[in-house]
């Protein structure tokens, strides 16, 4: 019994197999107590035939009496039941079966407590696991729903096209012949990245491709393996998506000792535009507040920015533009959520449409942990299209190869683990790198952008860290 406590100690921390291991090896099933308890009524069967005219003879390890028998030691008549773990009796004459009754009293009260403690183990590290297991399961399931929705809507422009290829083929053939006057619907233009001009048809693409993008936030995160992850991940790689296609992937996933709802407005702070960072002398930055709604129903406030952003290469007096849609959605149930999208092509800004445009997808998550704590989860797409018209004959011809693009973000610093858990850390902005020797179409600019941007970010969380703790610091 000592050895079986033991092991159930040990194994309170090991892995679940051996809590089955144990199981088994115990035996739990009622099998065992049957038999036990079968051995236990023998031995009071034995003790019965000795006994029969002193005292009515009772099962100490079961609650059953020898039929026939009366309490005559109360003079109630009666007969009185024991439970089922009363211990037995002291009145017996043999030293040798009281001895015995004894002993096999104390081996199944060790057994009871031994199994009560194995339920309970297991039925704490069940729990543990099903929230895991249930988070895994939801997530599972959108992903699977998603996908199918995504084969049939497939499947169907299939059909269609190969239904109608006889008619597809004419009308190819009358559209090159005569000048289209109808143009192409506005609606659907936000689907390819595009605002409209008109305010109303403006704000709508706005909503939709940031909603898109908060449905896109979990997959994103399974794709980053940050997804319900409590390692904290610094992690930066870049990918050729196809020939000519770069996308540079961004993973910031970190606890801080502070409120989720404290990091969220330092977070936002930023994007927000309230500490904006810094500009260089050749930029130029707008930002418009599109919306604001607190939505008492869901529990949800969104607050929706278009940010116009505009600079001048120092050497080749190239214009670059990058306007971002951020939005944010704050839940009561203690969530904050923040998605962005760069915007291809915007009716009001018809200059940008041929000149280099940041092209980039990001989220950002707050969400409590436990007492003061909080985890913040960051992912960042960004892509480098080395085919559009005008980029340099050279880079199209020849584009860089992923080591040489992961070699120019190493000199960047992005994504710095902190010298201690529960810190942020950005480190300083790079030194002056020759624009000439950065194989992008916006020679850099973009880069140096996102540098500003985290430090202006990293600094916001600092600052938030360091006013929530200062109390406390002062306390000890």
């Amino acid at each position: 019994m000592c050895e079986a406590n033991a092991m159930l100690e040990s194994a309170g921390d090991g892995d679940l197999d051996v809590w089955k291991d144990l199981r088994f090896l115990l035996a739990t099933d009622d099998d065992l107590h049957e038999d036990l308890a079968h051995v236990c009524d023998l031995l009071d069967a034995s003790s019965a035939e000795d006994d029969t005219q002193q005292v009515p003879t009772r099962s100490s390890c079961t609650s059953e009496v020898i039929p026939g028998q009366s309490n005559h030691s109360t003079g109630t008549g009666h007969k009185r039941k024991m439970s089922k773990n009363a211990p037995p009796r002291t009145d017996l004459k043999n030293a040798y079966e009281s001895r015995q009754k004894h002993e096999l009293y104390a081996l199944r009260q060790q057994v009871d407590v031994l199994r009560a403690e194995l339920e309970r183990r297991q039925a704490a590290a069940s729990s543990a696991v099903a929230v895991t297991s249930f988070a895994w399961q939801t997530a599972a399931r959108q992903e699977f729903i998603a996908m199918n929705q995504s084969l049939r809507e497939r499947a169907q422009l299939r059909d269609a096209i190969d239904d109608n290829t006889t008619f597809i083929d004419r009308m190819q053939l009358l559209l090159r012949r005569k000048k289209p006057r109808i143009p192409a619907p506005e609606q659907l233009d936000w689907q390819s990245l595009k605002l409209a001009a008109h305010s109303s048809l403006r704000t709508a693409a706005m909503h939709a491709i940031a909603d898109r993008q908060l449905r896109r936030l979990q997959s994103a995160f399974i794709q980053a393996s940050v997804y319900e992850s409590a390692a904290d991940v610094f992690n930066i790689d870049t990918t050729l998506v196809a020939k000519g296609h770069v996308q540079i992937r961004v993973v910031e996933h970190v606890s801080l000792p502070a409120p989720w709802n404290v990091i969220g407005d330092a977070v936002w702070d930023v994007f927000g535009g309230l500490r904006r960072p810094a500009l260089p002398p050749m930029a130029s930055e707008t930002l418009e507040e599109i919306e604001s709604v607190d939505n008492v129903h869901s529990g949800c406030t969104t607050t929706t920015i278009y940010s116009t952003y505009k600079e001048i290469t120092s050497d080749t007096n190239l214009a670059v533009y990058s306007n971002v849609i951020r939005k944010r959605y704050r839940y009561d149930a203690a969530k904050d959520m923040i998605v962005w999208r760069s915007v291809k092509e915007d009716a009001r800004m018809p200059q940008a449409k041929d000149s280099p445009t940041e092209d980039e997808a990001g989220w950002c998550q707050v969400v409590p942990v436990g007492g003061n704590q909080c985890r913040l989860t960051i992912v960042l797409h960004y892509h480098i299209d080395y085919t559009q018209r005008f980029v340099d004959q050279a880079l199209q011809a020849a584009p860089p190869s992923v080591e040489s693009i992961t070699s120019l973000m190493d000199k960047f610093s992005f994504v710095q683990p902190p010298p201690r858990p529960g810190m942020v850390r950005a480190a300083p902005m790079a030194p002056v790198i020759d624009v000439s020797t950065i194989p992008t179409p916006s020679r850099g600019a973009f880069f140096y952008k996102a540098k500003r941007f985290e430090i202006a970010l990293k600094d916001s969380i600092r600052d938030a860290l360091a006013w929530f703790n200062a109390p406390r610091q002062a306390e000890t």
